[in-house]
């Protein structure tokens, strides 16, 4: 009889377990660790470009975060339609800071230009 009601609260437990993971969101279970949030309006499958120097330096947004650019580098997210993330002048969520046309909305690199719209990593 012990044994028995042992096997029985591990099968319990067991179901248990798989019924939270059958109901779990896929995108919690693909989320990678170690990145940096993406505003709403960036898709996965968008791509995050550095510019300055790093640039050319690309990242994919998979489970709505970006890998960790380097501290300090900045670029913008290219959307898949092939337009760009229309940076604004308060940063999203987990950027310290913009670029937007050139000037500086926190603390910045230098060498940006006129054309520079960008977020800038922590």
């Amino acid at each position: 009889m012990f044994f028995r009601g042992h096997s029985m609260k591990f099968i319990s437990t067991a179901i248990m377990a798989t019924l939270v993971l059958a109901t779990m969101p896929l995108a919690a279970m693909a989320q990678p660790t170690g990145g940096l949030p993406v505003p709403p309006e960036v898709p996965d499958g968008s791509t995050f470009v550095l510019f300055g120097p790093y640039w050319g330096q690309k990242a994919t947004v998979q489970g709505r975060q970006v890998p960790l650019p380097p501290s300090g580098a900045y670029g913008n997210f290219q959307l898949p339609d092939g337009g760009w993330y229309p940076v604004g002048v308060t940063p999203p969520a987990g950027w310290p800071a913009t670029i937007v046309g050139g000037r500086c909305n926190g603390s910045c690199p230098a060498g940006v230009n006129s054309g520079t719209f960008a977020l800038i990593a922590p």
